[in-house]
């Protein structure tokens, strides 16, 4: 006979503790295994269970067993958690999630430090300062501009935010396309709404609207090219034209805009956007990528169209200090601990790299039982680096010797490649050489060029080239 098992947390009688912190405690030191599910006081997990025996609970748990053919409620007695048989039943149908965050948005408590990027980007919102994050991939930006958004969206009602990414956008139509779209959708709530004003602010043309089973989800304005290219003005106008109709102040932030550098014509069009984006009164832009040394060129290159468009930032890395006190934190509220010193080591390993240290560090939370130790840490590093061996080998396959041979020495510490002992010992050949070679590890994002500062841009890639192509030993 199927049942419903409900949950349901009450938190404990400690003045000391928020209920937040007392929940995630209780759930994370009951089930102490990767991906649980943390739920907040007086709400349930829902456990759908094809058998029910006894099951022993913590104090602070209640659980009540509802059988909805017989319309009944069980409630079973709270016992003394001696036994790994509620942790056994529990873990078997729950998830827990990990305290750590990669490859996605970070938020809420995941938000590491930048309170300075972070208030000088909303400064910059509020006054209407158009502004350029300039930064290497995973290091942040896309958090980071989340993050001002969200609270400037409760502190300045009349601001209005518009995210687009350029990802895979290559070509003008589709840079159009995408930003009409946009637009529209984050300017209006109601999908009846987006055609009615795309009708209305997009007069000199015929937009199509494409509106699948799920019009939330799944709508778009498409243009006829030709028509397109008589009237892409008006497209370029509508955030300007969108913020004086309603009354309202746009943000339109645009990731990965180096993209706009691989379009067909692409000084045309910078020049284009440049022209008519600096008339706007009421909309702000925010640019930034992933590329720094084609996002450089863009803003930062006195030739081009967009040199000195707004006040340009460059995102550094987040300090270790900070990583230490937030690996700990997230440590300590899952039942588990962590020591500075071993933070520390953490997040010097991966160079403070943000993408890196929080998945290096779900790692080895996930590899801990209770207390990490030096050896959980060269364990996991270990195995990290087997299982990113292949898609590394990969890497190395595309490069010629000559790339690789300079990869060696940047491995081994060598910061003057020009010098004819380096070029001997590694065969590098020509001097003239050392600059094709550096230019193409950038283009291919191995290597990240700023200054006379030269590193590697995964540091997992490097520990990887350094112990396993290599064969030396890395000391943790």
């Amino acid at each position: 006979m199927q049942m419903m098992a409900f949950l349901t947390v009450k938190t404990l009688n400690d003045p000391n503790e928020t209920p937040d912190r007392k929940l995630h405690v209780i759930i994370y030191r009951l089930l102490q295994k990767n991906d649980v599910a943390v739920k907040y006081p007086n709400e349930k997990v829902h456990l759908k269970i094809s058998e029910v025996g006894s099951f022993l609970c913590l104090p602070a748990l209640k659980m009540s067993m509802i059988m909805p053919e017989q319309n009944k409620t069980f409630l079973y007695k709270t016992f003394l958690y001696k036994t790994k048989l509620f942790y056994n039943f529990v873990s078997k149908f729950c998830k827990m999630e990990a305290p750590f965050i990669f490859g996605k948005l970070a938020e809420g408590q995941n938000f590491i430090n930048r309170e300075r990027d972070l208030e000088n980007l909303k400064l910059n919102f509020k006054s209407g300062i158009n502004t350029t994050l300039i930064s290497p991939r995973r290091w942040g930006k896309s958090s980071l501009v989340n993050q001002a958004a969200e609270q400037l969206k409760a502190e300045v009602p009349e601001l209005h935010f518009c995210f687009i990414d350029l990802f895979n956008i290559r070509s003008e139509e589709d840079f159009y396309e995408n930003f009409a779209t946009k637009l529209i959708r984050e300017t209006s709530t109601k999908w009846e709404d987006w055609i009615k004003n795309g009708k209305k602010f997009i007069s000199n043309l015929i937009p199509r609207f494409n509106v699948g089973l799920d019009p939330v989800h799944d709508f778009k304005i498409t243009f006829d090219w030709k028509e397109l290219k008589k009237s892409q003005d008006e497209i370029l106008e509508l955030p300007q034209s969108i913020s004086f109709d309603k009354k309202i102040r746009i943000v339109v932030c645009i990731d990965e805009f180096q993209n706009i550098a691989q379009f067909g014509q692409s000084l045309a069009f910078q020049k284009k956007l440049r022209s008519i984006w600096q008339k706007h009164q009421k909309v702000t832009y925010c640019l930034y990528g992933s590329k720094r040394h084609m996002l450089s060129d863009i803003f930062e290159n006195k030739s081009m169209p967009f040199y000195k468009f707004g006040e340009t930032h460059f995102l550094n890395k987040i300090d270790e200090q900070y990583w230490i006190e937030y690996i700990g934190r997230q440590f300590s509220l899952t039942g588990k601990s962590i020591s500075n010193n071993l933070s520390a080591q953490l997040s010097g390993l991966m160079e403070n790299h943000p993408y890196f240290v929080q998945m290096f560090a779900k790692n080895i939370w996930q590899n801990t039982d209770k207390n990490c130790s030096k050896d959980i840490i060269a364990f996991t590093l270990q195995e990290l680096l087997i299982q990113n061996s292949l898609l590394y080998h990969r890497e190395l396959d595309n490069l010629t010797n000559k790339q690789i041979n300079f990869l060696k020495a940047l491995a081994e510490g060598v910061s003057k490649f020009s010098t004819k002992e380096t070029l001997s010992t590694y065969d590098l050949g020509t001097q003239g050489n050392i600059s094709r070679i550096k230019s193409s590890l950038e283009n291919s994002e191995i290597i990240d060029l700023w200054g006379d500062k030269i590193e590697f841009i995964d540091p997992l890639f490097k520990l990887w080239f350094i112990q396993i192509y290599l064969g030396k030993r890395y000391s943790v």
